[in-house]
């Protein structure tokens, strides 16, 4: 779809990573939510998942932030994005 917009498929794999990159600690399945609770219920033993969301809820927001402003600077400023690849098809 992005092809058709006229977005190299490459720019569409940075989009996709910088999403999943910035959700990673938010996913219940995500093998390190059980260590970091434990870890956490070690010095607040009614600590729970909700705990986990308050905390870590703030860096997923921030990297996802920083992440398209990085982007957005890196597509403005006409820089390739791989070797050879630009952001837009010719």
């Amino acid at each position: 779809m992005f092809m058709m917009l006229g977005f190299h498929p490459a720019f569409a794999q940075i989009l996709f990573r910088i999403a999943d990159s910035s959700v990673i600690p938010l996913a219940p399945v995500s093998p390190f939510v059980p260590l970091f609770l434990g870890f956490l219920q070690r010095y607040k033993p009614e600590a729970k998942l909700g705990t986990y969301y308050s905390l870590v809820l703030p860096y997923p927001l921030i990297f996802l932030g920083v992440w398209l402003v990085m982007l957005v600077a890196w597509y403005l400023v006409g820089l390739p994005i791989g070797p050879g690849i630009y952001p837009r098809l010719n």
